[in-house]
């Protein structure tokens, strides 16, 4: 995963290299960790603003209407709408999901590494 991890990183700096300005979250942070994010359960990509304002809307209320508005709910059927729809085409055509991005893990017991070697 470190692979794919650097290179939504460096594509987020070059992008901020040619902007001379940046927001740390709207520009690097957030477009990386929604990439990473999405890049594990195979999702196809989307715009990371837009899902990190719906993630952030999802989860939220509204302080003065004590509870959830419109935009809270809408943004939480969008979310809900996207996955039920990439749980469909997974049924139909099954892909490999986060389980083959992750790096494997090295058994302690093949290890040639012993405890007191830390």
């Amino acid at each position: 995963m470190s692979e794919p991890t650097r290179a939504l990183a460096a594509a987020a700096a070059e992008r901020i290299a040619e902007q001379g300005e940046f927001d740390f979250v709207a520009d690097f942070s957030s477009r990386v960790t929604v990439g990473i994010l999405f890049r594990m359960m195979g999702l196809p990509e989307r715009d990371h603003r837009v899902i990190r304002r719906q993630v952030i809307l999802s989860v939220s209320t509204d302080k003065a209407a004590r509870g959830r508005n419109d935009d809270h709910i809408a943004a939480f059927k969008e979310l809900g709408n996207f996955i039920s729809e990439q749980v469909a085409i997974r049924r139909v055509s099954p892909v490999t999901t986060s389980s083959a991005l992750w790096p494997k893990r090295r058994s302690t017991a093949t290890s040639s590494r012993s405890a007191k070697s830390f």
